[in-house]
């Protein structure tokens, strides 16, 4: 499956100028500094461009300058880099810093163009032409600093090591398209908006030229060595990159076989035709295949391996995925690797574990790469858990905000905010992101943050678990409506009014909900305002005021992240210290018409702030809240433009009991077809413990499969299963030419021959409700015995006991468990049998 993204494919390759050169900063003291100039200060649109290459990146993001205007108190800005390749834009508010970042996607030794742009009040930044992040930045603080290149101008040691290049700053918003078109090419400089342009071409002296305005703003060279000027960007014209490993992922893993699935994508300037794709696990053998796909520049190509495979023997740790192309230009990133971690709560997929954040080494962002089940149709809910411990330098002392987004295509969503406790480990809290199932689906890039000022900071743990059941609508899109961390209120110099949204509604869509997550923060204010102050907010659908919202949490003092070492007991504007946010969930279908537009809004409550504005550095932060709201749509039908080809490997009906396997036994199979199109050929691929047996072809011209129908299929071969010296597995592979989802192809059937686990009797351990808060009904009627009921925790550490008799497992055993929000396993062991139940209380 092809998809196409602008890197450099309409570049116009042009290092025409006499000299192409760079600038090497020694990631010491290196720095340019350029004369005072209002020109540089932040205005609606501003956009900074480089090319830059790393010899190392700095620990963290925040220590690699790039171009910095930036000075304490949060004013001006900083574009910069480091943590393995991250990309960072940070822009001062005057009371707070709001940043952006991406995932680590950079390497050392390469050359890369980055752009960082603000565009009236929202933030991108791109790599290569593509966008890698976004975020809300309302209120942007110039700062009298001067201009710096490779050191922050207000915070010295935040430095680059490595090549930079082609430093343009603009006082207008360049597109995407204009960043791709122009990356290349050398600029005149009269180009209208071009403020600075420093092409880094000398090749001696202490001085950058600024082509705009030369010998009056050029750019001073300190503390440089002999001989900085070095060769300067080139762009090879042949290069492959492995992107992405979309499947497997962990889950589908942890219950049998899955199908390899990965992307490559046209990094170079030339056209691919030919590339190779491979796999292996656990540092093992690579298994490859030649792709004889014609991949222009910037367009990447995902293949999906015809095999299932799975652990054999050990478990599966690691995966390495490589796209390599004959004379390639550049190895550095032609592979890739994902690591496995297994949960030890069952449908859990482990996101963060115990990862450290501070103001110090560890740093306050983190990112975490992970491939989730590409169709989650078959849960009906998706949640988040999250917990913070305490690193062996103590936990932070402070209640700081703090939030889990998940970034797509360059999109940023918050999908989960909390705030920290004072100076104590606490949680699990759960989040329902449901919601986010649509873009929960094959690589996910994850980006914690957490507020901390100390170098004590959290060990934050984070997974999903996904509840089985069925989805009435298990198609969504995601449209962002709000994105602020810091939409200061009250302010008389600053409009507090957020402007009206206007979306449209997808022609299909069934079900709009209106998600706001809202909190309040800022004290020593008029009314104690926003953190202390409860005010009534109003959600506005098509211009009429849709609910009331009255903001306040009140119920701080019963939180079960009790004994903190704070003021947790005090009511706040939607939320308490130790918590997890919740959103307002509003459901607006009755104001929706699919296909048309839709204006959403929230307006804030009047108030004035007249005690003092800004940030004094301690006991006084200016009113703000954190909005982020998305329009989520959802459907029992695909709502996207191109077709949806789908089809799930949904039963093995024979063979289903032990008693049915032979030396020549029959297998049938049902699958569904869940695209938008019909289809009519199949490859179906059968396996016994991981080995593959045999396979057969499908041809349904005659009767082929419409939309939504299922289809049984008898192998023409029986198998044979008549081996009693092992538990069996079997497994079925239904291949679909351009399926979109890896994870839910194969199907397997466990017969327990050796260890003799009565299936029947766990099938009828009953357990419900589930979710619960609290009191749940025990039903196990074919156990037969007196048996004891016992209830862990994720730790293993036991909570509950409960003697049954048999009379009551058959018949029905209502028990509270008195248990605290969380996730629990269940064992129900009598004399001849142990029976296993997951359990989550909310």
């Amino acid at each position: 499956m092809r998809f196409y993204i602008l890197f450099f494919a309409l570049c116009l390759f042009n290092l025409s100028s006499a000299q192409n050169n760079s600038l090497l900063f020694d990631g010491f003291d290196d720095k340019v500094v350029l004369p005072a100039n209002d020109a540089y200060d932040l205005n609606d649109g501003f956009t900074i461009e480089a090319w830059i290459y790393a010899d190392e990146w700095r620990p963290n993001a925040w220590q690699g300058t790039i171009v910095a205007k930036d000075l304490d108190p949060q004013t001006g800005y900083v574009f910069r880099c480091g943590a393995g390749g991250i990309l960072s834009w940070t822009i001062g508010t005057g009371s707070s810093w709001t940043e952006v970042t991406s995932t680590p996607i950079m390497n050392t030794d390469t050359w890369y163009h980055v752009a960082a742009v603000l565009d009236n009040g929202e933030a991108r930044i791109y790599i290569n032409g593509s966008q890698v992040g976004s975020t809300s930045c309302p209120n942007a603080a110039s700062s009298s600093a001067q201009l710096h290149i490779g050191e922050s101008s207000g915070f010295a040691g935040r430095v680059f090591e490595g090549r930079l290049d082609e430093i343009r700053l603009w006082n207008i918003v360049r597109s995407e398209q204009e960043i791709v078109d122009n990356a290349t090419v050398d600029l005149a400089d009269d180009t209208p908006g071009l403020v600075a342009y420093l092409k880094m071409d000398e090749v001696e002296g202490t001085t950058a030229t600024n082509l705009i305005d030369p010998g009056n703003s050029d750019g001073e060279l300190i503390n440089f060595g002999s001989n900085p000027w070095q060769s300067g960007y080139t762009i090879p014209g042949t290069d492959m990159k492995a992107e992405a490993i979309i499947s497997p992922d962990a889950l589908t893993l942890s219950q049998g076989l899955a199908q390899v699935k990965v992307r490559c994508a046209n990094n170079g300037l030339d056209p691919v035709s030919d590339f190779t794709v491979g796999y292996s696990f656990n540092g093992g053998a690579e298994v490859t295949e030649l792709i004889s796909v014609n991949l222009e520049p910037g367009e990447s190509f995902d293949h999906t391996f015809n095999e299932a495979v799975g652990p054999s023997g050990e478990e599966i740790d690691m995966m390495t995925a490589t796209c390599t192309v004959a004379s390639d230009g550049n190895l550095l990133n032609d592979m890739i690797t994902a690591d496995y971690e297994y949960a030890d709560e069952p449908l859990t997929v482990t996101i963060f574990d115990s990862q450290q954040h501070n103001f110090a080494a560890a740093g306050q962002t983190h990112a975490s790469a992970i491939s989730l089940p590409e169709d989650n149709s078959m849960y009906e809910q998706i949640l988040m858990n999250i917990s913070v411990d305490c690193p062996g330098t103590g936990c932070d002392p402070w209640d700081q905000p703090a939030k889990i987004s998940l970034v797509k295509e360059g999109v940023s969503y918050e999908i989960a905010r909390y705030i920290t406790p004072y100076g104590k480990a606490c949680g699990p809290w759960t989040v329902d992101v449901t919601d986010f199932r649509s873009l929960l689906s094959g690589s996910c890039d994850f980006v914690s943050y957490i507020q901390v000022w100390g170098a004590s900071g959290w060990l934050l743990n984070a997974s999903i678990t996904y509840i089985p059941g069925e989805e009435e609508h298990p198609f969504q899109e995601v449209l962002p409506v709000y994105d602020t961390d810091n939409w200061v209120y009250g302010d008389p110099g600053i409009e507090d009014d957020l402007p009206a949204q206007s979306l449209t509604v997808n022609n299909l869509a069934e079900k709009i909900d209106y998600r706001l997550t809202v909190s309040g923060h800022g004290q020593g204010n008029t009314d104690n305002a926003a953190e202390f102050s409860p005010k009534t907010h109003s959600p506005y659908v098509n211009g009429s005021e849709f609910v009331e919202h009255f903001l306040w949490k009140d119920d701080c003092a019963d939180n079960e992240c009790d004994d903190q070492f704070g003021t947790w007991l005090f009511n706040r504007a939607g939320w308490c210290p130790g918590q997890a946010v919740d959103p307002l969930m509003l459901d607006i279908t009755t104001e929706a018409t699919p296909g048309s537009p839709i204006e959403l809004d929230y307006e804030l409550e009047e108030y004035t702030n007249l005690l003092n504005t800004g940030y004094n550095g301690g006991s006084h932060t200016e009113p703000h809240y954190k909005i982020h709201a998305y329009m989520i749509q959802a459907s029992s039908q695909f709502m996207g433009s191109a077709e949806y080809v789908n089809s799930t490997a949904n039963n093995i009906i024979s063979p289903a009991e032990i008693s049915d396997l032979s030396a020549n036994t029959t297998v049938t199979v049902e699958f569904t077809n869940n695209s938008t199109v019909t289809e009519d050929a199949y490859l179906l691929k059968v396996y016994l413990n991981g080995d593959f047996i045999l396979e057969e072809t499908l041809d349904l011209n005659n009767e082929p499969l419409a939309p939504g129908d299922s289809y049984t299929h008898t192998f023409s071969s029986g198998l044979d299963m008549s081996d009693d010296t092992q538990d069996i597995t079997l497994s079925i592979l239904v291949i679909q030419e351009d399926d979109v989802a890896a994870n839910d192809n194969v199907v397997s059937r466990h017969f327990d021959i050796v260890s003799n686990i009565d299936e029947e009797q766990q099938n009828s351990f009953m357990l419900y409700p589930n979710p619960s808060e609290g009191q749940v009904i025990i039903h196990a009627p074919l156990i037969g015995e007196n048996a004891e009921l016992r209830v862990l925790d994720t730790k293993g550490a036991l909570q509950v006991t409960h003697r049954l008799s048999a009379r009551e497992l058959n018949e029905g055993k209502r028990i509270d468990l008195d248990l605290t929000k969380g996730f629990y396993l269940l064992e129900l062991q009598s004399e001849n049998s142990l029976l296993t139940k997951r359990l989550v209380i909310d």
